[in-house]
């Protein structure tokens, strides 16, 4: 679940956490669109802790899945499995060049190499970029030498 982070005066991240899994409870990092997005949203509908309110008796949205299912659908596309866009943000973030803990600990993982073994597909152009930083520190080595 989603609650505002105690960080809501900056908006730096938002505050997950699930009872059963102390391993979940993080802190998530949001891009600059996704916090004005949120700002807008706590302006407009801030009666409540949660930053997704929904039905029922937790008092939040619990699952996004079936708004997801409908959604490819609408949207004329194929459909596709949710977790694709978590997959994506995992294989993004190495190929940015977060290093296996840091994103072990964002996604959620109890160790890197749960993050290494199902999420980080490392690209041929993200080989090439680190193969080109090894030629590059070479260099500098030989001119320094």
């Amino acid at each position: 679940m989603c609650a505002w982070s105690p960080l809501q005066r900056l908006l730096q991240a938002l505050y997950m956490f699930a009872p059963a899994r102390p391993i979940a409870v993080r802190n998530i990092p949001l891009t600059p669109r996704v916090r004005e997005i949120l700002i807008a949203r706590k302006r407009v509908r801030c009666v409540t802790k949660f930053v997704f309110p929904g039905p029922g008796n937790t008092g939040h949205i619990t699952t996004v899945q079936h708004a997801h299912e409908g959604a490819p659908r609408n949207a004329r596309l194929h459909p596709f499995p949710f977790y694709c866009f978590r997959l994506t943000l995992g294989t993004c973030c190495a190929e940015a060049g977060m290093d296996k803990f840091s994103l072990s600990r964002l996604m959620g993982h109890s160790s890197p190499r749960v993050a290494e073994r199902y999420y980080v597909y490392v690209s041929d152009q993200h080989v090439n970029a680190g193969f080109e930083k090894l030629l590059t520190y070479q260099a500098l080595r030989l001119i320094s030498v």
